[in-house]
């Protein structure tokens, strides 16, 4: 890792017991219901503070982008951070990309700190995450960047990732303490560890395929047969060799997702459902989707620090009219479902936009009580209770 000030430039500028079936937690009815009166806390309009929403003007488009743009600090105030530039019939604009960061009151929604710069290219999409010491790292996959800032948004470190190679994927660790990055060289894929307060890399390993996930002691990748379509997730230690641990077959799916939720625990997504299991392959419990439905869209999955609690969208697909000539699918009533991870159960569930026409980003707050949600242009926060969705529809009929 290569500490360099040359960054601060660049960021004024960036600115199962194996295969073992448990009892399975259909979620049928929650997903064709409507939310259970679910309201935000407070809804903060975020298009006076820079958030274009894909606006049309005069022939010109605004355009607004973002990877991971919500936040929630140990303390409760929400992070918020996206990219705007503006596009015509000719193309990109240049000289238009602006990066918009702030930080908004938990208790009444108003933003307190709030900062903004051009950045050189529109590729620049941020990410941002916080630490175990309540800092923001501030990351762009395209320029290899990471930046520290304290929660009143005052730059206090910047690094940039050492490439020898073509940057691939990257993760941070479900406590925010590490950020990995991949970069593949050759035939080999390079893994670093860095540690996300002093933005000093600590550890870094070569392997011989890519990752799907890391966390400070484990590795996770994928490996598919297409000719038997079997897909398996292989995991290992930072010192034993890999071992299967999940397999899917009959599936042609083209892709499968997972992710630490806790240092040996992973939310798996593939051929139509979610499955937790742990580091040994031992399943936690596991979600089906209903048929004509799909799972994760962008921003597929979030999960509180503690691990307790994870959230991931679905969105119902609707058959195109035979007249678009190659019909395929929309995504229509898209929905936001948070799941307590020990009790295997929904706590709520937020509608998202009419149709998968907009970006949205979440982030839940640390213990998983709040969820800030931003969608449309405005970022909204809501207060989880620990009662699930089975249980209050229970209560309701009494």
């Amino acid at each position: 890792m290569k500490l360099s000030s040359h960054v601060v430039t660049l960021l004024i500028s960036l600115g199962l017991i194996l295969f073992l079936p448990i009892e399975l937690t259909h979620g049928t009815d929650l997903w064709s219901s409507e939310p259970p009166g679910q309201t935000p806390i407070w809804r903060l309009d975020l298009h006076p503070l820079g958030f274009a929403n894909d606006q049309e003007k005069r022939g010109e488009y605004w355009l607004t982008r973002f990877e991971r743009p919500v936040a929630v600090t140990q303390t409760g105030e929400i992070a918020v951070i996206f990219v705007n530039f503006r596009m015509t019939s000719h193309g990109y604009v240049p000289g238009t990309s602006s990066m918009h960061f702030m930080i908004v009151n938990r208790d009444s929604g108003k933003v307190t700190y709030s900062k903004a710069w051009p950045v050189a290219d529109r590729s620049e999409i941020p990410s941002i995450i916080v630490t175990p010491e309540d800092h923001l790292l501030l990351y762009s996959d395209f320029s290899g960047a990471l930046a520290l800032y304290s929660t009143k948004l005052e730059l206090t470190s910047s690094a940039s990732f050492e490439k020898q190679g073509e940057i691939g994927s990257n993760w941070t660790s479900s406590d925010g303490r590490y950020f990995f990055y991949e970069v593949k060289d050759g035939r080999h894929y390079d893994l670093t560890m860095v540690d996300s307060e002093s933005l000093k890399s600590v550890e870094s390993w070569t392997l011989d395929s890519p990752i799907a996930a890391a966390s400070d002691r484990y590795f996770a990748r994928w490996e598919d047969i297409k000719d038997q379509y079997r897909r398996s997730l292989y995991v290992r230690s930072t010192d034993t060799e890999w071992k299967e641990i999940y397999r899917d077959t009959g599936c042609n799916e083209p892709f499968g997702f997972a992710q630490f939720l806790a240092q040996d625990v992973l939310l798996v997504r593939s051929c139509g459902k979610v499955t937790i299991l742990n580091a040994d392959g031992k399943i936690l419990f596991a979600i089906s989707v209903p048929p004509k439905h799909e799972i994760g869209l962008r921003g597929p999955f979030g999960a509180s620090s503690n691990g307790k609690r994870f959230a991931t969208s679905i969105a119902e697909l609707k058959r195109q009219p035979w007249w678009y000539g190659d019909p395929g699918y929309d995504r229509i009533h898209p929905t936001l479902v948070v799941y307590d991870t020990a009790g295997s159960h929904p706590v709520s569930s937020l509608t998202l936009n009419e149709k998968d026409e907009w970006p949205f980003g979440f982030a839940l707050s640390a213990d998983g009580s709040l969820v800030a949600l931003l969608r449309g242009g405005y970022l909204e926060l809501y207060r989880l209770t620990g009662e699930s969705l089975n249980e209050a529809g229970k209560a309701k009929s009494r």
